[in-house]
């Protein structure tokens, strides 16, 4: 039986700089698809080769293959990327040792080796703290800025958009930089069906697997288009977590195509460690700058400022001794309304922060507010404030020391058991 998905035509709309993948997927592969996958530019693409804008279409079709034991067919593509992409593979599998098991292949009729003068550099800018920071540690006058929609904004969520090309245009810190918007439905053209192919899924595809390859081949066209030499990503883990599955991380700087390589940037710091540095940068720079960490679907802002980031940022602002509204935060300060934040505040850590993967960003912060010259940031009641900082310290003890339950136990040994079993057969 055919186990194929074939990328049958890459059509540009050169009206809307806009291309989409067509596919012909085998029929037992159809449900873990939604629609056509689709990338819109902001530059005419009359002049890209289809080796490089079927970069995309690879970068996020091939994982799922190797995870459905699928050959994936294409046409053209070019020769850097597919040694790239199968080096990815191959570094995935440390992971996710099933997935050589499993046999999917990437076939090509024409290699092409595509080459093009490169003296730029270019990096992803959210406005989130990862890309500040490394946006703050480069020689970054001149680097382009591009910025996705689709990828944490929800692809039909417009208004949100809108206002974060405004903000990211207008942002004193990168006023002279050449900006770049994009949109894709990366997180839209598969279905639920393809968060199951990885086993025990404790978070999400985008997550764990797909981000980091996703959106840096985004950027194919791009780099083609304007000479870049490299791609930045800033990351989401530091150094220290690199045994962690993870979508973004060292994984990422095995990515090329044509004359371009990726760069997984600023695993040197965690993520505290990255708004200290940046606090302190932006006072050096005498240009105060506002975080945008909030991805909440209902935020009508540049935060909503009530969500578990939102808290997380604005408690490791307080715990800095820096006023959180100075950066991008609201946080009304009249009457008892900074012990009612304090007190919301407490109330998602006992709910929520037990239950996340990233629990560790919140340790980050406990082991800063544990330290004797710590002196945090005071809004106007310095004994009611000290004495709610009290109290999130001490739940954020629990993260430390809360046992695991026997589920969770079960879990990690069965699969730790599956994984050595995997492992062996593929001789890791």
């Amino acid at each position: 039986m055919s186990k194929n998905i074939i990328l049958t035509k890459t059509i540009r709309n050169l009206n809307e700089n806009k291309v989409e993948y067509f596919q012909e997927t085998e029929v037992k592969f159809q449900p873990y698809f939604n629609e056509n996958l689709f990338v819109q530019y902001d530059f005419d693409l009359s002049d890209i080769p289809d080796s490089i804008l079927n970069i995309p279409f690879v970068a996020n079709l091939y994982p799922i293959c190797w995870f459905l034991g699928a050959t994936l067919k294409v046409k053209t593509l070019d020769e850097n990327f597919y040694l790239s992409i199968e080096k990815i593979k191959q570094e995935f599998a440390k992971f996710y040792p099933e997935i050589i098991t499993k046999k999917s292949q990437l076939l090509v009729e024409n290699f092409e080796t595509i080459t093009y003068n490169t003296n730029q550099s270019a990096m992803l800018f959210s406005g989130g703290v990862d890309a500040l920071y490394t946006y703050s540690r480069l020689d970054s006058d001149k680097i382009q800025l591009v910025t996705i929609h689709g990828a944490d904004i929800e692809i039909d969520n417009t208004s949100q958009w809108q206002k974060i090309q405004e903000v990211n245009r207008m942002l004193p810190l990168t006023i002279d930089n050449p900006k770049l918007f994009l949109r894709s439905n990366v997180r839209d053209f598969y279905t639920f069906k393809v968060e199951k192919l990885i086993y025990n899924n404790t978070q999400d595809w985008w997550t764990l697997l797909q981000h980091g390859l996703s959106l840096t081949s985004l950027l194919a066209p791009i780099a083609y288009k304007n000479g870049i030499e490299k791609v930045y990503i800033g990351s989401t883990l530091d150094s220290t977590k690199e045994t962690m599955p993870w979508g973004s991380s060292y994984i990422d700087n095995f990515i090329a195509w044509g004359n371009t390589n990726v760069i997984h940037h600023g695993q040197e710091a965690n993520r505290f460690d990255k708004m200290r540095l940046l606090c302190d940068y932006f006072e050096e720079k005498k240009i105060p700058t506002p975080f945008r960490v909030c991805y909440h679907h209902l935020n009508t802002k540049l935060n909503c400022s009530h969500c578990t980031k939102c808290y997380r940022a604005i408690i490791t602002l307080i715990v800095l001794g820096k006023d959180p509204r100075e950066f991008g935060f609201e946080i009304p300060s009249k009457d008892n309304s900074v012990a009612i934040f304090y007190d919301k505040l407490i109330e998602v850590i006992e709910k929520q922060v037990f239950n996340q993967a990233v629990y560790f960003y919140w340790l980050e912060i406990y082991n800063e507010m544990v330290k004797e010259e710590t002196k945090p940031f005071v809004f106007y009641d310095a004994a009611l404030e000290t004495a709610k900082l009290e109290a999130i310290k001490n739940l954020l003890t629990h993260l430390q020391t809360k046992p695991k339950s026997w589920k969770t136990i079960r879990r990690g040994i069965k699969s730790a058991i599956r994984t050595s079993w995997f492992r062996l057969q593929n001789q890791f």
